[in-house]
């Protein structure tokens, strides 16, 4: 498993359970309740309407209604609202009802419209016990009428609308709170797409700052330590001189040939630019390049040897792209701060890893140094040089030697 995909894992198993949203009491919710409360009302008075048309007058059942059930039904206006109230005050009502003789249909209609809130609406324990008490109340109340007006007791039509209700009413909220958890879980993904997108261009610009020091260093380094040396001999040496600058002007063209290559690549939208590792390992010149490299610098009047110990073969091109550019800022870093120092550069192969020393003695007296104010050496190419060895699970030290030298060591391991 790899650290990203451990890290997404561990953010889904952090997500907590998500709540349903409670419904919003607009406008139209409103309105709605009240054509619900009517519709139960009139619903409900069919039953005690024929019965009063049948018998004549006006039966005690169809007033118990028009009293109880004209309560239940205003209450449920505000069963979004309010659904606990609404539920128990439905309930009683619905429940008198019940006891009165009332048919189950409209005696009930209120009460379970208000089950069916009260569990869609209600977090799932709470929802649960409201809606097991208003049913429990219910089908007590439908075993009177048996009792005193001798009728068949409508117990179980009675309990199986209560529960039918509640039964809907869950599975609503059961809705709510999946669509709730979609729209969570996209948000997180776009949030994450975010967050991944600034991290690349984090990575790109990291990239793009360390290949323009890769390509600028060098030759920069060459280009001042030349003309440092240009100005010491110019009234001595005058052919010297010339030499110098020559070779001075050979290393400007050259690293204005580097950069425009690149910032020409970068431009192109149809060639993206890869800069670490796939472009830039491919195209450094590798360890086949260290003695041409350490031959520029001996053209610079460096006394630079270059010597391979141990099985080298074998190693990737990021391999090989690392050390390369470690030899080159070393050697750069040599040729800037101790001028005319003799310097090893020295490639030891091992069966666990491959390392490269590159180590200067002090630099002699009186020999000419970049200027000091030089914006080259600023002291990230070292910094770079560590985060590329750490991405192949290398390591990278520096440090002064005992005669006042700088050694630079760069162990990579085998097999990355």
């Amino acid at each position: 498993m790899t650290p990203k995909t451990r890290d997404a894992k561990q953010s889904v198993d952090n997500v907590s359970p998500v709540t349903a949203p409670p419904v919003p009491r607009t406008t139209a919710v409103r309105a709605a309740d009240v054509l619900l409360a009517a519709g139960a009302f009139l619903a409900g008075a069919i039953r005690p309407l024929l019965e009063w048309e049948a018998d004549g007058g006006v039966p005690a059942l169809l007033l118990a209604y028009l009293v109880l059930g004209g309560a239940a039904c205003t209450a449920l206006v505000l069963r979004t609202a309010r659904p606990r109230t609404v539920l128990a005050a439905t309930t009683a009502a619905s429940a008198a009802l019940l006891a009165a003789g009332v048919g189950w249909v409209g005696a009930i209609l209120p009460a379970a419209i208000a089950i069916y809130t009260a569990t869609s609406q209600l977090r799932r324990p709470g929802a649960v016990w409201a809606a097991v008490s208003s049913i429990a109340a219910l089908v007590c109340a439908s075993i009177v009428p048996a009792l005193w007006l001798h009728r068949e007791p409508e117990t179980v039509p009675v309990a199986l609308m209560a529960a039918a209700a509640g039964a809907f009413g869950d599975a609503a909220r059961n809705r709510r709170e999946y669509l709730a958890a979609a729209v969570e879980r996209a948000e997180r993904a776009e949030q994450s797409r975010d967050e991944e997108a600034r991290r690349r261009v984090a990575e790109d610009r990291l990239a793009i700052a360390r290949e323009l020091h890769d390509i600028i260093a060098h030759h920069v380094a060459v280009v001042n330590i030349q003309t440092a040396a240009a100005r010491s001999l110019i009234g001595s040496d005058p052919a010297g001189a010339r030499a110098a600058l020559e070779q001075a002007g050979r290393s400007a063209q050259t690293v204005l040939r580097d950069m425009g290559s690149m910032l020409g690549a970068l431009r192109s939208a149809d060639s993206p630019v890869e800069l670490e590792p796939a472009r830039a390992a491919e195209e450094a010149p590798g360890l086949g390049g260290l003695d041409d490299l350490a031959a520029s610098f001996r053209d610079l009047g460096m006394d630079c040897t270059v010597t391979r110990e141990g099985p080298l073969g074998g190693l990737t091109p990021d391999h090989r792209f690392v050390l390369y550019r470690a030899a080159q800022e070393a050697l750069a870093n040599a040729a800037k701060h101790a001028p005319g120092a003799p310097v090893v550069v020295r490639l030891t192969g091992g069966d666990r890893g491959v390392e490269l020393l590159v180590e200067n003695g002090p630099a002699p007296a009186g020999a000419p140094h970049a200027p000091r104010n030089s914006a080259v050496g600023t002291g990230h190419g070292l910094g770079g040089l560590r985060e590329r060895a750490s991405a192949l699970g290398g390591r990278t030290s520096t440090g002064t030697t005992t005669n006042g030298g700088f050694r630079v060591r760069v162990w990579l391991p085998r097999g990355m």
